[in-house]
């Protein structure tokens, strides 16, 4: 069968910051294609049964890769913490606190979403760290700004001719001042790092001059996360 010549796509991100736009574009090109549903989400790369002709979206590490697994290439998808930050904020209010709680545990983080706005509680960062220096795979890291323009190269790389739904402008929540401070506070700074990157590369390490200034945190080591898988 066609799909088996297929490696699997991984589609990874930082958490809202458009991989479930991407993801529904490849599994809709892929079921157009081969007629089967190959798609589905992956808490933990480690426990994931990865096969040829699949697409599998995950907030999970390249570290947590199987050694032993079929062929396969990743996108990442990555863009303003602060965004993201801000966006998770709404979906608080309208996706109600057991999506958030799951959301975080996605993102292998333990903290509370309470947090949000007193540090990276996500591990954003530091998936970004991660992802863009990885060697594990081939990975094309993309901005979410730029996922409309880099329409051919993802078909290129993925092997799948997909269409991006228009592109809108996100929506700036309205948030009390004092809270928006605080997100600003945490998040700009990490925005700034995020800033030295293109728009759209394949990852490596020569990566390394453009993320090394963001610090690690012990919460997300492979360690602490392995705990969580």
């Amino acid at each position: 069968m066609l799909w088996r010549r297929k490696p699997a796509i991984i589609v990874a991100s930082m958490g809202r910051s458009g991989s479930t736009l991407c993801y529904a574009a490849l599994r809709e090109a892929a079921m157009g294609r081969f007629g089967r549903d190959p798609a589905y989400f992956a808490p933990s790369l480690a426990r994931a049964r990865l096969r040829r002709g699949q697409i599998v979206k995950t907030h999970d590490y390249p570290d947590a890769l199987p050694a032993r697994r079929a062929p396969c290439k990743a996108l990442f998808i990555f863009g303003s913490t602060y965004a993201a930050a801000l966006s998770l904020h709404v979906c608080r209010t309208r996706d109600g606190a057991v999506w958030v709680a799951q959301h975080f545990a996605n993102c292998k983080s333990t903290a509370s979403p309470d947090d949000l706005f007193a540090r990276d509680a996500l591990g954003m960062a530091q998936q970004v760290k991660a992802w863009t220096v990885t060697e594990a795979l081939p990975v094309l890291c993309l901005r979410y700004e730029a996922l409309w323009d880099s329409v051919p190269r993802i078909a290129r790389f993925t092997g799948y001719p997909l269409h991006l739904p228009p592109k809108t402008p996100r929506a700036t929540p309205d948030l009390p001042e004092s809270l928006r401070q605080r997100a600003e506070a945490v998040y700009r700074p990490l925005d700034a790092i995020l800033d030295r990157l293109p728009d759209a590369f394949v990852a490596g390490p020569e990566m390394q001059p453009h993320v090394r200034d963001i610090p690690d945190d012990p919460a997300f080591s492979p360690e602490a996360r392995a705990c969580l898988s």
